[in-house]
């Protein structure tokens, strides 16, 4: 029986993942339990890796990637009632929140140490239920709007780096994105307005360390959510500093919300995407 499974995407960080893949069979040695490396050839793949890994009984599922690598192997784990199976996280993609919210080393070879011998943590994840009634799991943030456009964009681009990739985004599709209206429900209280993206986070920070909704914390039993309104491009720009450090949220077009639960509705048919940790799908 595999008790350690590595699952790489062999496309996280321009080909980084590929490359660390004999320094982390060395550690692997080092540990020396039953393990397996497995580098995936095709996108999402590594959910049904993830998912048979934790239903033969593997303690430990390590993401080898960026944040959507993390979102798939944490959704195949999700997948099977019942398990133990833990994730472990390498940071090797554009993306790389959840490992920075979770203190995981930079280092490839010290984050698989690290994820082999340490306890495991317990945290929240957000289940989200789209209105086509699929279900999926977010790990460190998700968002419907520009945020998503953004997203897809940005996990496509060859610039180098972590934080630049999704600044040339914003500045590609700012331009022809349309707000829409969207209507936010907790059980305490009702927004709706105008909008250019609701950003859920369970972590702080997305993006390549955008501190979103600063404070969040991922083991605290709630999810926070960034409501922004209509703002201009020049606005955007102008407040880019302030995103970056997480003071955006006193502009009096962005809404902080936290609770349990919230309930998202686009209103007027609009079709809007949604990201979840980089993943971008139709709502």
């Amino acid at each position: 029986m595999v008790a350690i499974g590595v699952l790489v995407n062999p496309r996280a960080g321009s080909g980084r993942g590929r490359r660390l893949v004999p320094k982390l069979a060395e550690v692997l040695r080092k540990v020396g339990e039953p393990a397996r490396i497995q580098v995936t050839t095709a996108p999402r793949e590594e959910f049904v890796l993830a998912r048979d890994l934790a239903d033969a009984g593997a303690r430990l599922v390590v993401a080898v990637g960026g944040d959507g690598t993390c979102n798939e192997v944490a959704n195949g784990l999700l997948a099977v009632e019942g398990t133990t199976a833990a994730l472990g996280v390498v940071a090797a993609g554009k993306g790389v929140d959840l490992a920075t919210a979770l203190g995981v080393p930079r280092d490839p070879a010290a984050a698989l140490l690290a994820a082999c011998t340490s306890e495991p943590r317990t945290i929240d994840v957000g289940e989200v239920f789209s209105a086509t009634g699929r279900r999926r799991f977010v790990i460190n943030a998700g968002g419907i709007g520009i945020d998503a456009a953004v997203a897809e964009r940005g996990t496509r681009s060859r610039l180098p780096g972590w934080r630049l990739p999704y600044l040339a985004a914003l500045a590609a599709v700012w331009r022809g994105f349309e707000p829409f209206v969207a209507t936010v429900e907790t059980e305490r209280e009702r927004v709706e307005g105008r909008v250019l993206s609701v950003v859920l986070g369970n972590g702080p920070t997305f993006g390549g360390g955008f501190a979103i909704l600063p404070g969040a914390q991922l083991d605290d039993g709630l999810l926070d959510l960034a409501v922004i309104g209509d703002v201009s491009a020049g606005e955007v720009l102008r407040h880019l500093p302030r995103l970056a450090a997480g003071d955006h949220l006193r502009h009096p077009r962005v809404r902080r919300i936290v609770a349990p639960a919230f309930r998202i509705t686009v209103r007027g048919g609009r079709q809007v995407s949604m990201q979840l940790d980089g993943e971008v799908t139709a709502v």
